[in-house]
């Protein structure tokens, strides 16, 4: 699909809609994993926050270059497209894309793993019974999503000598697909160094999804969302955001320069 990408800034995206990238999708669970021959593929949602830290960070530019499928995330680069004159087919949210998929896991039989989020989950509720966000968000999609197979999970907490460890229970889990919530850049890092080394079909950044999959944090109303609005609502449960999202006007005055 790399040969049908749009450059945005200095990230290239795919030109696909929902049946598109989940197409791609299908044929990356699908695929023969003979050993050695192949390694898992990467899917990578980059947001303009995160498009603009590529422009700085040679090591998370070339994690989102090598990957099999990028899915821009958020209204901020759809309307970047359309001020390049190449308007997207489709804005997509992460977070839905991946549902996608989970639904796709799920009607196909393929195993999930979970990865990510804080080990003891705050929720609106109150601090869940020694649950981690992981477990939580497990156990809430699988309540959606009728036949998901979660096979395993595991929180964020995890320091570098301990990655071979986490690389090793994925690998254990007999997973075919990996959610990895560890946030930007680490997670996109994590997925693009251990690639030749994880033994599931695909792999996919979610940032902060398990936290609203999980309960501990709301989604912004889809009128919000329709309206491209999402950012706004994160910003008021997170104002700590701010300065994160006062870098993407700058983004955005790069892509009117280039344009």
């Amino acid at each position: 699909m790399k040969d049908e990408r749009l450059l945005i800034r200095e990230t290239a995206v795919d030109r696909v809609d929902v049946d598109g990238a989940l197409a791609a999708v299908r044929g990356f669970l699908n695929a023969p994993r003979e050993s050695g021959s192949l390694r898992s593929a990467l899917i990578v949602t980059p947001n303009c926050e995160i498009a603009r830290s590529a422009l700085k960070d040679a090591d998370l530019r070339a994690a989102l270059d090598a990957a099999d499928l990028v899915i821009p995330d958020g209204a901020g680069m759809y309307l970047s497209s359309k001020i390049l004159g190449e308007p997207l087919p489709q804005r997509m949210a992460g977070i839905d894309l991946c549902f996608e998929i989970l639904r796709l896991c799920a009607a196909e039989g393929r195993k999930v793993f979970i990865l990510g989020g804080k080990a003891c989950a705050p929720c609106f509720s109150g601090w869940s019974a020694g649950k981690s966000v992981a477990q939580l968000a497990a156990q809430r999609l699988a309540e959606q999503i009728p036949g998901l197979k979660v096979c395993g999970t595991r929180d964020g907490y995890f320091s570098d000598a301990e990655e071979i460890g986490v690389v090793d229970q994925i690998n254990e889990s007999g997973a075919d697909f990996l959610v990895a919530g560890l946030g930007s850049p680490r997670q996109e890092l994590f997925l693009f160094r251990n690639l030749k080394d994880l033994r599931c079909k695909a792999c996919m950044g979610v940032g902060g999804s398990l936290d609203v999959w999980s309960g501990c944090l709301k989604r912004a109303p889809e009128w919000m969302t329709r309206c491209g609005l999402e950012w706004l609502y994160r910003l008021w449960q997170e104002p700590r955001r701010i300065r994160r999202i006062a870098s993407i006007p700058g983004f955005m005055a790069g892509v009117l320069l280039r344009r």
